[in-house]
């Protein structure tokens, strides 16, 4: 049995490994960018039908979607929720569960990140088209924040899925409920 200390480090080194290789490989982001492309192909096209179906005009060339107003952005592998992903497996991984809690876990956290970065690609373009001037605090900030709660929320909903006791408000440890 590990203890609860080793499987913070290993969620820690797991974090901190994948977010270094992911964002600041200074100088190798081609090889990045290559291994993750296929992904960064697929993820554009489904914002592209996305953000058709939403009814903006856009104009797709690759991974670049403009609008005939002047407003671009490009997705690069970055932009893909891989990150988030990542930092769910790991935080998971140290959790220890058995296999099946492990699975379920993940088969509801990975869509749940997956959605909801799409859902802020949507949002972005949308946001770059209409007011511009708040497309860097959207991108740089809200969406961070709203990422990481994200991922907080995958872990949590990941537990919740296993149905482990938890604590009460008055310290005791409740059962989990049905509802």
């Amino acid at each position: 049995m590990t203890t609860p200390w080793r499987r913070l480090a290993t969620a820690a080194v797991g974090v901190v490994a994948t977010s270094g290789l992911y964002l600041h490989w200074k100088g190798r982001e081609e090889l990045l960018e290559s291994v993750f492309q296929p992904w960064t192909d697929l993820t554009a096209q489904v914002v592209f039908t996305l953000l058709g179906w939403s009814g903006a005009e856009v104009v797709r060339q690759g991974t670049i979607f403009s609008h005939p107003g002047g407003f671009s952005y490009e997705i690069f592998y970055g932009c893909t929720a891989l990150l988030p992903c990542a930092v769910l497996v790991f935080t998971l991984l140290a959790r220890n569960d058995p296999t099946p809690s492990l699975l379920r876990g993940l088969a509801l956290g990975i869509p749940f990140l997956l959605a909801l970065n799409l859902f802020r690609l949507v949002h972005l373009f949308h946001v770059g088209v209409n007011q511009p001037a708040y497309f860097p605090l959207a991108h740089d900030v809200l969406w961070r924040m709203v990422m990481v709660a994200g991922v907080i929320g995958a872990w949590l909903l990941a537990i919740r899925a296993r149905g482990e006791a938890r604590p009460s408000v008055g310290g005791a440890v409740d059962s989990p409920s049905l509802t």
